[in-house]
């Protein structure tokens, strides 16, 4: 049995952590709003659609012959998160510990998928001829 290439395993993997996080936002916003503070409710709904978009996005590009250009895309913007979550948690502006300790389990979540999406691009570039 073949297993499947490892990069559409990783954006795979990562449209799965975006949908959980992205229901999260639009079933629970008034929760999150009181425990990670930083904005309303409303806005953690529209987040969590965006992160339901996002999955959408990842599944699409997975089965793509251009899943390389989308990786890196997807790269940018999860650094981009992950600097963005760093900001927050150095400022101490989240309402609880709980919300600091949720922005950095989900800053870790998204570097360790980012990862993965790095090694399984960079294993999946034509290596070069000695």
């Amino acid at each position: 049995m073949t297993r499947p290439p490892t990069l559409p395993r990783a954006l795979r993997a990562n449209a799965l952590a975006s949908l959980v996080t992205g229901l999260a936002g639009v079933l629970m916003s008034a929760p999150l709003a009181e425990t990670i503070g930083l904005i309303h409710g409303t806005t953690y709904q529209v987040l969590g659609g965006a992160l339901i978009v996002h999955m959408l996005m990842l599944m699409w590009a997975a089965g793509r012959a251009t899943i390389a250009w989308w990786t890196r895309v997807n790269l940018v913007g999860l650094a981009a998160y992950v600097v963005a979550l760093l900001g927050v948690l150095a400022l101490g502006a989240t309402a609880t510990v709980t919300g600091s300790v949720l922005l950095a389990a989900d800053a870790l979540l998204v570097t360790l998928l980012a990862g993965w999406q790095f090694r399984a691009l960079n294993a999946s570039a034509p290596q070069p001829v000695r």
